[in-house]
């Protein structure tokens, strides 16, 4: 509740720049069928925007388009109308069945993270459309159809959604770290960093959905950082950042970097020890990939030994 709370807060004060109040949203499409769900989502609610920003709403039904010119990607349409104060309101348009699709993907993982010993498969949301429609369905403030929007978040499990972001992201985080394993092999320092930084990059979100911010966005992933160290046990943020950002030149400033990796890991299964289970599932098929998500050490031998 402190978290919606926080969403309209963060509403309000955006839209009264524009000398507009958040009921007055709904206004600024067309009527909102009894079967739709309209959503004020994206930046504004979540506290990242500023005087340039767009505001972004997500219809999802089957009425008219909402405008003349929409731009049509593969499972979604996205309209822009300017409103007269100047701001720029970006509306993505979703079928229904698009949130059908993606909320039997969702019943599986949850059935995956609660049952890891019954499964031999595990999906997993790489589709970008996707993963935006499922945060954006969680992080989100009604505009129309309350009632709708609860059933539709229920039957998406959308609070399990950070777990659902956070093994992701650790998985890519280490298939990752095994590219920057084989290139430090290599001695090719250039591309262990390149590797090595996308690693850090995912361990991050990883860490964010472990405080319950699921933004896929990658511009996002420092100052939401910030704001998921206050939910987490205790890090150097800015020890974390730095791993993002941070080049390799030699096996020992490799060794560290993967080292302060483990820190972070560590800290991602002290906060979800329920992802340990489904973790050590995975590594009984990926040994390298996930058999290092083992608590809160997280220890691992050294990585030219790992990948021997």
């Amino acid at each position: 509740m402190q978290f919606e709370q926080q969403m309209e807060e963060n509403a309000r004060a955006f839209l009264h720049g524009f000398g507009l109040k958040l009921e007055e949203i709904v206004d600024l499409i067309r009527p909102v069928g009894e079967n739709e769900l309209l959503l004020l989502a994206g930046s504004v609610v979540e506290g990242l925007a500023n005087a340039e920003s767009d505001l972004d709403l997500i219809l999802i039904g089957d009425g008219p388009r909402l405008a003349s010119l929409t731009l049509r990607e593969e499972r979604v349409e996205t309209s822009t109308i300017i409103h007269p104060s100047g701001l720029e309101v970006s509306i993505d348009t979703y079928e229904p069945k698009e949130l059908e699709r993606v909320s039997a993907t969702m019943r599986v993982l949850v059935h995956c993270l609660d049952d890891p010993d019954s499964i031999d498969t595990f999906p997993i949301i790489y589709d970008e459309s996707d993963r935006k429609l499922l945060h954006r369905l969680a992080t989100s403030i009604p505009l129309a159809n309350e009632e709708a929007v609860v059933r539709s978040r229920a039957g998406a499990f959308v609070d399990r959604l950070p777990e659902v972001v956070a093994i992701t992201r650790m998985i890519d985080h280490f298939s990752h770290r095994e590219d920057a394993i084989s290139h430090a092999n290599l001695q090719q320092w250039d591309a262990a960093s390149f590797s090595l930084m996308r690693s850090a990059t995912d361990i991050v979100g990883a860490l964010n959905a472990a405080a319950g911010l699921t933004n896929h966005n990658a511009r996002w992933s420092i100052p939401l950082l910030r704001q998921a160290a206050a939910q987490l046990p205790p890090f150097d943020v800015d020890f974390a950042i730095d791993l993002m950002l941070s080049r390799v030149q030699d096996n020992t400033t490799f060794d560290t970097q993967v080292d302060r990796m483990n820190e972070l890991v560590g800290v991602v299964a002290q906060q979800l020890p329920g992802l340990l289970p489904i973790s050590a599932k995975i590594a009984e098929h990926f040994p390298i990939t996930l058999a290092r998500v083992d608590g809160a050490e997280a220890t691992m031998p050294k990585p030219w030994e790992a990948a021997t």
